[in-house]
């Protein structure tokens, strides 16, 4: 795909470019919800995929286990397919260690991501408060194969 976008592994220097746009969509999506923003300070995200639009990092992916902990996208690069990109590289990091069920959780409020993972084959388990905010998640699931997580 030639969009000017490259998709990779992160490297050490762009942790904090990550924390940074990780907040600003956090707050962007949430700040109405939430009214105490912490971000987790042990966060692997040197572990993670992102997308560089423009020369920044426009994206990231974050895997553990069997989990999509973390899927963010700036708002300037929505809709133009870094989302459906990332997703796709953490399905098959997920089959590539062996399972064959992948889960995510999301604020039950951001119909557009929910509509998004319904659309990429994700459907809803349950339904739950979060343990600090209260607020209502949808905890959702996708069964994947390696051969399925390529497509």
């Amino acid at each position: 795909m030639n969009d000017g976008v490259t998709c990779r592994q992160c490297r050490a220097d762009e942790v904090e470019a990550i924390k940074l746009l990780v907040r600003d969509v956090v707050l962007e999506c949430y700040g109405s919800l939430l009214t105490d923003i912490q971000l987790d300070p042990d966060t692997a995200w040197q572990e993670s995929w992102i997308a560089i639009r423009d020369g920044r990092v426009a994206g990231v992916v974050l895997t553990k286990g069997n989990w999509v902990k973390d899927l963010w996208i700036e708002k300037s690069a929505r809709r133009a397919g870094i989302g459906n990109r990332l997703l796709a590289l953490a399905e098959r990091e997920i089959a590539d260690r062996g399972q064959l069920l992948a889960r995510l959780r999301l604020v039950a409020e951001n119909i557009r991501a929910l509509q998004f993972y319904i659309s990429h084959g994700w459907r809803e388990d349950r339904r739950y408060p979060h343990e600090m905010y209260g607020i209502e998640m949808v905890e959702m699931v996708k069964t994947i194969s390696g051969d399925a997580a390529l497509h």
